[in-house]
This record gives structure tokens, C-alpha cells and sequence, in this order.
């Protein structure tokens, strides 16, 4: 999936592909804490927390508080086996945590307390490799139902390469809704688009996208705004 610009009704969107120094707070929440920082015009460092709360979108908090006043739904990465969904051999497992400070690219926005990242470091081999063997063997593979929480692979409608998937539901029953593990969007999309993810796309192949949420601040009314989700936006 080629990362571009793109902004969707209210405040969902992906955002471009520059890159941003990520500092990570508190690596044990889930979505992890983290300060995203980068230079403003004039070439200082600006945290976005800061820049949020000086233009009135959000409001200061303590660490413990973060993320507290909105919960944004989370996406699952690896699906929850029950009694009534069989265990998948091999599940994609998430992404690996990158500690400390470093420089990602944000791969999807929901709120500024519900965005992606895919750290520099991490090995993203895997997306190309996806797509190229998809894309040749798409034709003679047979269409795919996967169980929901279920993974697979799922063409991209907008990029046309096929990326590794999490099945959330059906929507219909020609259409499900889809997770992109190694991004961090959701998508419903045709369900003959939609193959059956092979092994070794799965086995030791971390998704590429960690689950993040901005720490220090909350949103200055009953949720954020899409002017501060915006934000992150114009700013990476």
C-alpha cells in the first residue's frame, strides 16, 4: 500500500510519508504511549503535545491521565481465539516495540490517541514481498472466506497491492470489513479480492505497524476535534 495523501470524511486519513522522531513513553500500554516531536519553520524542535494545547485543541495531562476522557476502538492485530473460532496455526504477531527515540513514518491517523507508526528500523520487507507473489499467483488462487479475527491477504483498492489482513466481519456477503496489519487501517472491500494468506507470510513476520497514542494531552472537549487530528497531518 503506497502511503499518500488522502483525507477522508471527518478524521480518519493517512497522512504523507515524511518522517517524525517518535519518543516513546510508556512502552507496557497498549496502544503505547508516545511523544511525537518535529521542527517547526524556523528549524526548533516542537512536541506535537505542546503545539496541541497552545492552539487550544487540547488540554494538558499527566501521563496517567492520557487517554482517558476518549477511548478510541481498538484494532485487532493478532485475532482473540474463542471456543467457537478454531486457533490459527500461526497468528501475525504485533509489531515489534521500538524503545526509546526514534524516526518512523505515521502510517494512519484516527485521532492523535488512535494513530500508526512504522518505526525506520523495522523490517518491512514483508509488504513488498506480499504484493509481488500476490500479484502473480492472485489469478490461479481461489477466492478466500476467511473466519473473522482470521488473517489473510487483501488487495488494496486504492494502491493495487495485496497486503496482509486481519477479518473483522462481514458486512455483507459480498463484502468485509478488513484490518491492514502492516498499516493500521480498515477497509471493506470485495470478498473476491480477499486469498488466503500463505505460511510463510505469517511465521516470525511481525506486523509492520505499532498501535500508538499521543501522551500529555487529551482532547479540550468531549473528543478530539478533526482541527487537532489535522494537525498531524500538516505536520509529518
Amino acid at each position: 500500500m503506497t502511503t499518500f495523501l488522502w483525507l477522508l470524511y471527518v478524521v480518519t486519513f493517512q497522512v504523507a510519508d515524511g518522517l517524525c522522531q517518535i519518543q516513546v513513553v510508556d512502552a507496557s500500554k497498549s496502544p503505547v504511549k508516545v511523544e511525537l516531536m518535529y521542527d517547526d519553520q524556523s528549524g526548533n524542535s516542537v512536541k506535537l503535545s505542546q503545539d496541541l494545547i497552545r492552539k487550544n485543541l487540547a488540554l494538558s495531562c499527566s501521563p496517567s491521565q492520557a487517554g482517558a476522557s476518549s477511548k478510541p476502538e481498538q484494532k485487532m492485530v493478532t485475532p482473540k481465539n474463542t471456543a467457537s473460532k478454531p486457533k490459527q496455526a500461526n497468528q501475525i504477531q504485533p509489531a515489534k516495540v521500538v524503545k526509546g527515540s526514534f524516526q518512523a513514518v505515521i502510517s494512519w491517523v484516527n485521532t492523535p490517541e488512535d494513530l500508526y507508526i512504522q518505526a525506520v528500523s523495522a523490517d518491512a520487507q514483508v509488504m513488498q514481498d506480499v504484493s509481488s507473489y500476490y500479484k502473480g499467483a492472485s489469478a490461479t488462487l481461489p477466492t478466500y472466506r476467511p473466519l473473522e479475527g482470521n488473517v489473510c491477504t487483501v488487495l488494496d483498492r486504492e494502491s493495487g497491492d495485496w497486503c496482509r489482513a486481519v477479518a473483522l466481519k462481514y458486512v455483507s456477503k459480498e463484502k468485509i470489513k478488513v484490518m491492514f496489519v502492516d498499516y493500521g487501517n480498515t477497509d471493506e472491500v470485495n470478498c473476491e479480492h480477499v486469498r488466503k494468506l500463505e505460511d510463510k507470510f505469517i511465521t516470525d513476520v511481525p506486523a509492520v505497524a505499532m498501535g500508538c497514542a499521543l501522551d500529555g494531552a487529551t482532547p479540550a472537549g468531549s473528543s478530539w476535534s478533526k482541527e487537532a487530528t489535522q494537525l498531524i497531518f500538516k505536520v509529518t
